[in-house]
């Protein structure tokens, strides 16, 4: 499905997704089986963004210079309106803890504002980063290349969000990830996450169906794959909550699938069946 066949589904898809964030920071769906299936949302975003990005590059319809080189402006245009608009109220309510640690405490206000992004704006500069970050290794390195990066670093995020027991028993990587977290933020809120994301969307740019039909056992075996991911993911946040006590957690090793599986099916939904 190219850029000149737009699938106008994903327009519906994007404002769910936007109460979906709201409602989560808003404390709506931050407990029971709910949550989990609310984690899907940015990650959802992020391969609508590069779904179409990509698709415009690969179509010829924009250079992959000119159409990154948009994409970073126009959203962190969008970032900085946010804190401009908003920073009076973080540094009213985390003045403290930037400006009360000496140097280490504007260190880590400077970090926040213009490389990792504040607070719930986070994956606009993780976006940004990502984006670009792709575009380059796929260039010059390759898809393989950008995939294994992708996943180890995803891998890293789902260590330190929903599986950092893993960590306990190894002192010296434990060290490691305090260090890194001390000097830049924890993996799944930064480029490092997100990565795999825009990687998805990439591929699904570069794979999509070019036919307008498709058979309805093709539609049946995707939803009972999605069915099975999300299934998956529930087990896992599970099992997340009874070892570690945590009830939320913002990333999942059976996340991808999950969102893998729910994007398949948007994109498909325009299409007729055979």
């Amino acid at each position: 499905m190219r850029i000149d066949n737009r699938n106008s589904v994903f327009d519906v898809l994007r404002l769910l997704l936007a109460i979906v964030v709201v409602g989560i920071h808003a404390r709506v769906f931050a407990v029971g089986w709910g949550y989990p299936l609310c984690r899907l949302a940015v990650p959802l975003f992020f391969i609508l963004s590069a779904y179409f990005l990509y698709n415009k590059i690969d179509c010829g319809l924009d250079g992959g210079v000119a159409a990154i080189r948009r994409f970073v402006k126009r959203n962190w245009m969008l970032y900085a309106f946010w804190v401009i608009v908003l920073l009076p109220y973080f540094l009213y309510v985390y003045k403290q803890r930037w400006f009360g640690r000496g140097w280490l405490g504007c260190y880590d206000s400077l970090n926040r504002i213009f490389v990792i992004g504040v607070q719930s704006y986070w994956f606009i500069i993780a976006g940004i980063v990502a984006m670009v970050t792709s575009y380059v290794i796929l260039k010059y390195l390759g898809e393989k290349t950008l995939w294994c990066i992708s996943i180890m670093g995803y891998l890293a995020a789902v260590v330190s969000s929903s599986h950092c027991y893993l960590m306990d028993d190894i002192p010296v990587v434990r060290e490691l990830y305090d260090y890194f977290v001390l000097v830049y933020e924890r993996p799944e809120f930064t480029f490092i996450g997100a990565l795999i994301w825009i990687s998805t969307g990439m591929w699904f740019a570069r794979w999509q169906e070019e036919s307008s039909v498709i058979s309805l056992s093709c539609v049946v075996l995707d939803i009972l794959l999605c069915l099975f991911a999300i299934a998956l993911l529930l087990a896992e946040a599970s099992y997340v909550r009874r070892k570690t006590g945590m009830g939320t957690c913002d990333v999942y090793a059976a996340l991808p699938f999950a969102v893998w599986s729910v994007f398949r099916i948007v994109s498909r939904l325009k299409i007729n069946l055979q």
